[in-house]
């Protein structure tokens, strides 16, 4: 406990007077006097936890690592529950060059309560060093908020868009704002939070805003593009970047990947691989952008040219934890478990799991653990994969017990992709008794018999583009149907508008099902289901993965068209189970539609 800390626990009334002056001692940063004090109290009292955290916090002001362990382990093990005990474990693991040990004591730390701002940032600086920057807020969000400190806000906000996770960092995007609106990044923060909220004519306002205050920063050109491309402004999104001079190379990286997702929206991907080949030489930084490019390749069936790209979404401090080398067969083959970590949403697991079909990795003499949302865990239950579900949590704690080389990141098993559309088995085994049980609660509210699922709108702020407005989703279905509503977060108002513009279909919203905390229950729904018809979300995933044998899915142009579909045909080359309805054109749904439309009555014939 360094001596920052030394005055909180003083005044904490957890200590009697012998341990306030030992504390006073460390606080006023003498050293010899407090380390006297600290001994008579693990003499007196080594039951209790107040000498050890005194003589911990000592050993740490000396960068005396061994001894700082070892009375900080001493701490914690007489008092298992006190935050500052992990908190100081934490700093000595990691004077020690222990990181991995070091992040699971961080996390005891915080979660028993810790808000120390050091220790808030050694926990955010490893879970970014693990890859893991996605779940940092769990842990470290309370700490955040209660302390109100800008930089650590700006670190999460940073780490969460980066982690995929643009929703989550709204908040602290905010927050930023909220706590210094007078400096240039807060202002950059607020101007991205109105963007991932879709507040597109509101950020091109705060924008011009900014520019004639002379407090416009090149990373706002790139959020200005940003919000041009969405509304579908696309000439004045590039004649903004052609326009703008640029100082900030990260900016115009930025700025350069937004013009190649125009290019792509107007259907021209030789300028688009060209606008990406000139921000990927820019910087050999890792991130967003090298990801971009490497799915944009294997979008068109590039493979091999697309996967040095594609690993780069992983900083290099994250690659000396868990090298892309691990997923290499030779590694995998010769392991007796593995620990697969998940990456990016439910939707995208799935799909990658697929790829296990096609590694040398077998169930049968190998312990295969997923190390992801603990929601996994029942609806893999019975699946073919062989898989364990371990919540991230709880592997934090254990990785001092695992081999370096038995961790794989889910997305580095894009290596064992073929040129060729793929046929895999289905993955999901819903439980038989719960989807027949479904299907006959939905048929006695079917007119005509025919039971359809409809999902029309994602919940990433930045899948905007695939959304559509439920009437439009609803055009294709026959008259008659039953439509059950596979859409997840509050929705009634959009089901109401569309059962008065559509009485002749009967509508369910089952209130047995919650996607969000049942996937195993969404997966037995969707198998209950004849026909679904949905936009590019999870649901098509959890489709996919069943084999479910009529699903239709409505997906846009350009970059909004997730590799996975690569870039043309309506048949689906990953699952081998959907039937694929593209925009011809950008902002053209009407194609897609009519597609469906006549799939329906083909169908239906």
């Amino acid at each position: 406990m360094p001596q920052t800390r030394a005055a909180e626990r003083r005044t904490s009334g957890a200590v009697d007077h012998r341990a306030t002056t030992a504390y006073a001692a460390l606080a006023a940063n003498d050293l010899p006097r407090a380390v006297r004090l600290a001994h008579g109290l693990t003499q007196a009292r080594p039951d209790r936890p107040d000498g050890w955290l005194v003589l911990g916090g000592a050993a740490l002001a000396r960068n005396e690592a061994s001894a700082a362990l070892r009375f900080f382990t001493e701490a914690a093990r007489v008092a298992p529950g006190d935050a500052l005990a992990h908190e100081g474990l934490a700093k000595a693991q990691l004077l020690s060059g222990d990181p991995v040990r070091s992040l699971a004591a961080a996390e005891e730390a915080l979660t028993r309560g810790s808000s120390d701002v050091g220790l808030v940032r050694i926990y955010m600086e490893l879970m970014m060093l693990f890859g893991w920057s996605g779940r940092m807020d769990e842990a470290a969000g309370v700490a955040i908020r209660r302390n109100r400190d800008i930089v650590l806000v700006r670190l999460l906000a940073n780490a969460l868009l980066g982690a995929d996770r643009p929703a989550a960092a709204v908040e602290w995007l905010n927050l930023s704002w909220e706590i210094d609106p007078a400096a240039p990044e807060s202002a950059d923060m607020r101007l991205l939070a109105l963007l991932l909220t879709h507040q597109f004519d509101a950020a091109l306002a705060f924008h011009a805003e900014c520019r004639d205050a002379g407090r416009a920063s090149d990373f706002q050109v790139g959020c200005a593009m940003r919000a041009l491309r969405e509304t579908g402004r696309h000439g004045a999104a590039l004649a903004l970047f052609d326009e703008h001079p640029f100082e900030d190379l990260m900016a115009y990286k930025i700025a350069a990947s937004v013009a190649a997702n125009i290019h792509q929206d107007l259907g021209d991907a030789a300028r688009a691989e060209a606008a990406y080949r000139e921000a990927i030489t820019l910087t050999t930084m890792p991130g967003p952008v090298p990801k971009a490019f490497g799915a944009f390749l294997f979008r068109q069936r590039r493979l091999a040219e697309g996967l040095p790209y594609y690993a780069r979404r992983i900083p290099e401090s994250g690659r000396r934890v868990i090298a892309e080398a691990n997923a290499a067969p030779e590694n995998l083959a010769a392991r007796d478990r593995v620990f697969l970590f998940g990456e990016q949403g439910i939707g995208d697991q799935l799909a990658l799991l697929t790829l296990l079909r096609d590694t040398p990795l077998d169930p049968a003499r190998q312990e295969l653990f997923l190390v992801t949302d603990e929601r996994f865990a029942a609806v893999l239950e019975g699946s073919p994969l062989g898989l364990t579900v371990l919540p991230e949590a709880r592997v934090t704690r254990m990785l001092g017990a695992i081999d370096g080389r038995e961790i794989v990141y889910l997305g580095d098993l894009v290596r064992y992709l073929a040129p060729e559309a793929r046929r895999p088995a289905p993955i999901l085994r819903p439980d038989p008794g719960r989807v027949e049980g479904i299907r006959r609660r939905y048929l006695a509210e079917a007119p005509n018999g025919r039971i359809f699922g409809v999902a029309w709108s994602t919940g990433n702020p930045i899948g905007h583009l695939r959304n559509l407005p439920l009437e439009r989703v609803l055009a294709p279905i026959p008259a008659g149907s039953l439509v059950v509503d596979l859409q997840y977060g509050d929705h009634a108002a959009e089901i109401a508008a569309a059962r008065a513009a559509r009485p002749d279909l009967a509508f369910v919203t089952d209130p047995e099902i919650d996607q969000m905390h049942d996937l195993a229950g969404f997966a037995a729904q969707i198998a209950a289901l004849d026909t679904v018809v949905s936009i590019d979300n999870t649901t098509v995933h959890v489709c996919g993965a069943l084999g479910h044998p009529d699903t239709h899915v409505l997906l846009p142009t350009g970059s909004e068209c997730m590799w996975y579909w690569g870039a043309e045909g309506t048949r689906d080359p990953w699952y081998g189970a959907l039937t694929l309805h593209r925009q011809p054109r950008f902002g053209d749904w009407d194609a897609a539609l009519a597609s469906v439309a006549a799939a329906l009555a083909g169908t239906a014939a």
